[in-house]
């Protein structure tokens, strides 16, 4: 899996030498390069004496872990919009209360849902207000209705279907 590409003088393979465990990737060079290896001994005095390098090495390593979050998260957890609405689903049928017209009431906050889908309570609201729009929910205070839609007969769905192909 590719991961990124590396500039010019950055260094990589740090944490192995600190956690002294092998390097857990491969790194290529797509252009003739040259490398330059730092014994774990020469390297450690030079963190021990130089508190700027000690501190560009963690913020270097910070950022590598944002990044590795990041490309986690995109592989393995679905969009927003899907957490959201798998969420939905599982409210509705395990705290939602069905009205006469089949409905479903769930009581919670945008806050609530953010927390639970770990998502932020502003791309939360963007997405249920995309819904509301949809004509598959209404917002209100502390409160999501799930509209209920009536189920397509075979003629509508073939409508539906040649609406999105065209």
């Amino acid at each position: 899996m590719f991961m990124r590409f590396l500039s010019k003088g950055e260094m990589f393979g740090v944490p192995s030498v600190i956690a002294r465990t092998p390097f857990p990737t491969d790194v290529l060079c797509e252009s003739d390069g040259e490398t330059l290896e730092v014994p774990r001994l020469a390297f450690e005095q030079a963190i021990k004496a130089q508190p700027d390098l000690a501190l560009a090495l963690i913020k270097g390593l910070s950022i590598r872990v944002t990044e590795l979050f990041s490309l986690m998260e995109d592989d393995l957890l679905p969009s927003l919009s899907a957490r959201l609405q798998q969420c939905l689903a599982r409210l509705a049928s395990h705290e939602g209360k069905v009205d006469t017209a089949g409905n479903v009431l769930l009581r919670l906050s945008q806050q609530d849902i953010a927390q639970a889908i770990n998502g932020s309570r502003q791309k939360v609201n963007q997405e249920l207000k995309r819904l509301e729009r949809e004509g598959v929910l209404t917002l209100g205070y502390r409160t999501i209705t799930l509209l209920r839609r009536p189920p397509l007969s075979a003629s509508g769905a073939q409508a539906q279907n040649s609406k999105k192909a065209g």
